[in-house]
Formats: structure tokens, sequence, C-alpha cells
């Protein structure tokens, strides 16, 4: 992420593990959260409030809505229900919770998530662009060093483990 892109995330106060930035620690990932949510979420949420209430779009899709199951008000007549709309506080805990629970589904990618991410991805409301953007570069090979000695000595051992392509693999 250049300069300027973490200029305009900062001007909005986006907290940093939304962007996948690790935060100090939990805590300050809370603090810049709950932040985040009273300082730019609430008054957006204040606005549409208002702007649906009183452009009286409830009322039009309500009466839309009786009309098709054979109800028929005219106009200038109260509906019989009033629609409002209460937006449910958003909390850090919500995100951890939902994290929690992608994660398990996902399980190290042997969870019933491994094969289709982009339910995960769904789930968590991430850009999708982010996953195809993924799938087109190739794997990373991951190295580990295993260090021992036997009766030569001591030595390195390198294991490099690389997924193959669904095509290469075996049953």
């Amino acid at each position: 992420m250049d300069k300027l892109e973490e200029g305009v995330i900062r001007a909005y106060g986006t907290p940093r593990f939304l962007i996948n930035k690790t935060p100090e620690n939990r805590a300050t990932a809370y603090v810049e959260f709950e932040a985040y949510v009273e300082g730019v979420i609430k008054p957006n949420q204040r606005y549409f409030k208002r702007v649906l209430e009183s452009e009286m779009w409830y009322d039009r899709l309500t009466r839309l809505a009786m009309e098709e199951h054979g109800e028929k008000i005219a106009n200038g007549v109260a509906l019989p229900v009033k629609v409002k709309q209460n937006f449910k506080p958003v909390k850090a805990s919500d995100i951890y919770a939902m994290a929690a629970a992608v994660a398990s589904l996902y399980g190290n990618g042997s969870g019933v998530l491994a094969e289709f991410p982009e339910i995960a991805f769904e789930m968590m409301n991430w850009d999708q662009e982010l996953l195809k953007e993924k799938e087109k570069s190739p794997p990373p090979e991951k190295a580990s060093v295993v260090r021992g000695e036997d009766k030569e000595g001591k030595y390195e051992e390198y294991i490099i483990r690389r997924r193959l392509p669904a095509a290469h693999q075996h049953s």
C-alpha cells in the first residue's frame, strides 16, 4: 500500500486490522474499532435512517408488499403498520466472533470452508478480488529447516513444501 492510500485510510480512521495491518495488540485494535464505529459508521447510519424514513421509502415498499398479498391501500390512507430502521449496534466483539467462526470453519485449510474460501471472504465481507488475485499468483514455497547432530556431526536439513496445482495432485 502506498503512502497516498495510507493517508486516505488514516483520514477515515480505519482500524488497521480491517485492512490487514497488524495492530499493536488486541486492546489497541478494540479502541481503534470503537473509535471507527463512533466516528464513521454511526453518522452514516443516522444519515441513511433519516433519508429512508423521510423519503417514505418504507411506506412505498410496504404498500407494494401489501398489494402483492392482495391488500390494496389507496394513496393518502394511513398504512396499518409503521416501518422504522433500527441499526444493530456494531461491536468489536461481533467482528471477533465472526472471525473466530470463519477461522474454525476454515480449519487451517482442512475445514469445510477450505475448498470454498470465497464463502469465508463473503462471511467476513472482504473484497473477493483479493482472493482472485491470490489464485492467479503461484503459491509461495514454504521452507523449513531441521537442525540436528548425528555421528558425522552437525547438520541442517532444508525441506521445501510447495502446493501442486489441482491437475498434478494424485488421489
